[in-house]
């Protein structure tokens, strides 16, 4: 224990000056209440000693803070704070000093609820540093490195092994709302909680072309959820840009992240800056549902021209999303997307995800204003769980790359590249053992009047029910994409599913299948067609198909029945056989509902039919053995009609199949079994 304790009760500690000097704070506990203040600014050209305080526990409550700020055209030691127990902040209301920052109305005056080291001239500033096993910032509290002229913000590093809390609108920001760089900030925690609107965040502001700085995340498990209804941002890991200037780079790494309730990880611009690069490594990752408002998604984003937080609108480009994890699961409207909105370029999504990629159902009662900037019908306030690369402008598609081992994509959900204006959709690439396409999910590759864009999926099986489709096709004037289709083992299409690269004026795109075997039930699609253009072509080909093979000539010798049929029963007078009907032509087995004698269920479930072609060679050793044998409810002696397990030759030559009975009573009940089967066609 260091000491005892040391409080500030609506007090006021300052040290600043032309160099600034040093606060220096030891106690088991530190406490500063009731709008109690520490300041150690600069205001000169000399270097400011900065804020240093350790302990067990540091605790600030509504007004109070601490601010090593540099206002001069030095520098600023900044501020250290290092406790063996916990940190915790708490600010003077969700978002109401952030809000300040967003409307570019802060000054120095509004240090309130929190740690400051602002930059305001041309000096730099210094860094925060927090460290603590527990580290806990609530009720909108603030941790700003801002610089509002032309030096260079400090970072902000925090270390919390144990948990780090960011709740109820907390703000963690390096920005510049001017010419100078904003700061970088890395975080390594156990747990990361951003809650209720938490933001960790490095952004540049306004109409100055000041850059954003990176950010690093390490943690064992991140959770982003339940942004508040009305929130002004979403809460989340961020490296954006509002303003002119570019957006720094994102690197996440985790054992699990969670994002739900609108709970996103971006790298957004809104125009006028270029977003920044994300790369995100990860155990597990699962995104889920939007805001209870409907006004953020979940999700992970590198967009540009499409925040919903107004900025400094602009025709930047926007970042690209590198995604490595081992199980990867998008619901409820959740989405990966790197999206234009304006006249540049769109980056493109990598995801490599080793065992299982799955997207799943919808978001509603989405909020228009996020509908007109996402892919889904403006007004019916649904958006499908998506990986999407998109642009809504005369801007270019990125493209979409996927790795997995098995990938699932139903109830709605879709992967897609595609062009909702005049811009071109981009290429979509999946390698994948299994794609497994339910209930109207979509892969796709579509523009509405620029150029379609390509897809090409490749793997063991691609399996499309339910009213699900693989298209690449496009609207207006332009051309029809191209579909390449490459599996090793079979392409099912079932339940009026859809593969189409069709056009509207111009030309339908080409469809190129390569695959053992294709089976499309009579109600699905395979198209490449044209309403006023050329069609487009369909290529099927099977690596097994020889066509330099002979023909080999057929006996034309009939073959003796005598020698044949073992006729057991002849010598018993009261066997009969007996196979009546109609006439005509035979019912085939497609026509089960007309037969007339029973057929024994084979216990197939709901889904064993994709079990099936799970296991080749799609045998009907998947099937359930183990259900009642029709036969089996006309027991004659007891005995069972039984399939023939071996064979023997007779004194005259011929081979007879046998049941291998173990004495002849056996056989001869086995035999009366056989002889008084009566099977009908009546």
């Amino acid at each position: 224990m260091i000491g005892g304790s040391v409080a500030l009760d609506r007090g006021v500690l300052n040290t600043s000056g032309l160099s600034g000097g040093g606060v220096r704070l030891f106690g088991a506990d530190i406490g500063l209440i009731n709008g109690a203040g520490v300041y150690a600014d600069t205001f000169g050209a000399l270097t400011g000693g900065g804020i240093v305080a350790s302990g067990e526990r540091l605790v600030t409550l509504g007004e109070s803070f601490l601010s090593a700020s540099n206002f001069g055209s030095g520098t600023n030691a900044g501020m250290r704070l290092n406790f063996s127990e916990a940190i915790a902040i708490e600010g003077i209301g969700p978002y109401l000093t952030v809000g300040k920052l967003l409307t570019n109305t802060f000054s120095v005056s509004d240090r309130l609820g929190g740690l400051y080291a602002l930059v305001a001239n041309t000096g730099d500033g210094g860094d925060i540093h927090l460290q603590a096993p527990t580290i806990a910032l609530t009720n909108g509290a603030s941790v700003f490195t801002t610089v509002v002229g032309f030096g260079q913000g400090g970072d902000i590093i925090i270390q919390a092994p144990d948990t780090l809390l960011a709740a109820g609108g907390t703000f963690i920001l390096t920005s510049t709302v001017a010419p100078g760089r904003a700061g970088d900030m890395q975080i390594d925690a156990g747990t990361l909680l951003s809650i209720g609107g938490g933001v960790f965040n490095t952004s540049p502001s306004g109409e100055f072309s000041g850059d954003g700085g990176d950010f690093v995340v390490r943690a064992d498990r991140i959770e982003v959820r339940d942004t508040a209804a009305g929130s002004p941002i979403p809460g989340g890991i961020l490296a954006t840009t509002l303003g002119t200037g570019n957006a720094g780079s994102l690197t996440i790494d985790t054992g699990s992240l969670l994002l739900d309730g609108g709970g996103q990880v971006s790298v957004s611009s809104s125009g006028g800056g270029r977003g920044g690069d994300l790369t995100l490594r990860a155990d597990t990752i699962e995104i889920g549902s939007p805001t209870s408002d409907g006004r953020f998604l979940s999700g992970i984003f590198a967009s540009s021209g499409l925040l919903t937080v107004e900025g400094t609108r602009g025709n930047a480009s926007s970042g690209s999303i590198n995604l490595t994890a081992r199980q990867l699961i998008i619901r409820d409207g959740g989405q990966i997307s790197a999206a234009i909105g304006n006249a540049g370029s769109a980056g493109g999504v990598r995801l490599s995800i080793s065992e299982l990629l799955d997207l799943s159902g919808l978001g509603t009662d989405i909020d228009p204003s996020v509908e007109a900037v996402s892919f889904g019908v403006i007004g019916d306030g649904i958006i499908p769980s998506g990986i999407e690369a998109n642009t809504s402008s005369a801007g270019n598609a990125g493209n979409v790359s996927i790795t997995t081992d098995q990938l699932r994509v139903r109830d709605g959900a879709e992967i897609g590249v595609r062009g909702t204006s005049t811009g071109n959709a981009g290429d979509l690439s999946i390698v994948a053992r299994q794609i497994e396409l339910t209930n109207e999910g979509d892969i796709t590759a579509a523009t509405a009047s620029g150029q379609g864009g390509n897809a090409i999926l490749s793997g063991e099986r691609l399996v499309i029910r339910d009213r699900s489709f693989v298209t690449a096709t496009a609207g207006g004037n332009g051309d029809g994409g191209n579909l390449r289709l490459n599996f090793s083992e079979a392409i099912v299409g079932l339940d009026r599913s859809t593969i189409r690269a069709d056009a509207n004026f111009g030309n339908g795109g080409q469809i190129a299948i390569q695959t053992p075997g294709l089976f499309l039930s009579p109600d699905s699609r395979l198209s490449a067609s044209s309403n006023f253009g050329q069609s487009g072509t369909i290529a099927i080909r099977s690596p097994n198909l020889n066509t330099g093979l002979s023909l080999i000539d057929l006996t034309t010798e009939t073959a003796n029945s005598d020698i044949l049929i073992l006729d057991l029963c002849q010598t018993r007078s009261d066997n009969r056989f007996i196979l009546s009907g109609r006439g005509g032509f035979a019912t085939t087995p497609m026509d089960a509902s007309s037969l007339p004698y029973p057929i024994r269920s084979l216990g197939l479930s709901a889904n064993r039919f994709t079990d099936q072609l799970t296991d080749p060679p799609f045998a009907v050793t998947h099937l359930d053995r183990n259900t009642t044998d029709a036969a089996q409810t006309h027991p004659l002696n007891d005995v069972s009609i039984q399939e023939a397990h071996s064979f023997h030759q007779t004194i005259d030559g011929r081979v007879e199949l046998t049941i291998t009975p173990r004495d002849t009573a056996t056989a001869l009940s086995a035999q009366s079994a056989i002889c008084s089967i009566e099977a009908t066609t009546e």
